[in-house]
């Protein structure tokens, strides 16, 4: 659901296509994690289920499948994050992969079982290979950025996209222009394309609040003491 959600406001077509073909190969890991719980749990009796900890889940749910965390904490869309930002959702999804393995590894330290372990080795296998994936991913989608600026601006928000909901293969082969963004002052607004880079910020403003009109004008005139590039409020 992750991948699948992250997708519509993805802009760039490789990270798209990627988050389409995992979304829609995780929904078939779902289907491999329950069907062996399904095949674990169709035959016990109430004895092994009261015995083995299952009472609770079998009192609500009998022996059906219903997602939830090893902890007992159902499934809910606030487990899995869509931000709408390129970098921050390719970010998480690493993350994500990276924790699916670590809990994949886990199971593999408990459970003994061949026909329980090969299929979570598998799994196991595929979630190192989304992991690499999503690699290749984030620097597809940094090569489209100039490389002083793609952390402080969202280019699937703050520029703006054709019907095709693309913003870098226009038929014209040109970059729209960004919306104006500020920047913060720790990072030189970019005026030029960097080498390798396919986007230019060509429009930004600073952070922080500017000085009224007539203290700019004092500190114009002659004897001024206000330095340049400061306020007079103590942020500048």
């Amino acid at each position: 659901m992750r991948y699948l959600s992250q997708r519509f406001s993805m802009p760039y077509k490789v990270a798209k296509g990627a988050l389409t073909d995992i979304g829609t190969e995780e929904l078939g890991h779902l289907e491999i994690v329950g069907a062996i719980v399904h095949q674990l749990t169709r035959n016990l009796t109430p004895e092994e289920i009261e015995a083995s900890g299952f009472g609770p889940y079998y009192i609500d749910h009998t022996t059906g499948i219903w997602p939830q965390a090893a902890g007992g904490v159902p499934f809910n869309a606030n487990q899995f994050q869509s931000k709408g930002d390129p970098i921050t959702d390719l970010f998480e999804n690493l993350a994500a992969e990276q924790k699916a393995r670590s809990t994949y590894d886990n199971i593999l330290r408990m459970v003994k079982d061949p026909e329980v372990c090969d299929p979570i080795r598998f799994l196991r296998m595929r979630e190192i290979v989304h992991f690499q994936r999503f690699g290749e991913v984030l620097r597809d989608a940094q090569e489209h950025l100039d490389s002083r600026n793609f952390y402080a601006f969202n280019p699937s928000f703050d520029i703006p996209q054709g019907p095709d909901c693309s913003n870098s293969d226009n038929s014209s082969g040109q970059m729209p222009s960004p919306l104006p963004l500020a920047q913060p002052s720790v990072i030189p607004p970019s005026t030029s394309q960097m080498p390798g880079s396919r986007h230019r910020m060509q429009r930004t403003v600073s952070y922080g609040c500017q000085p009224p009109a007539d203290r700019r004008a004092d500190a114009s005139g002659a004897g001024g003491s206000q330095r340049e590039g400061q306020c007079g409020c103590g942020q500048g």
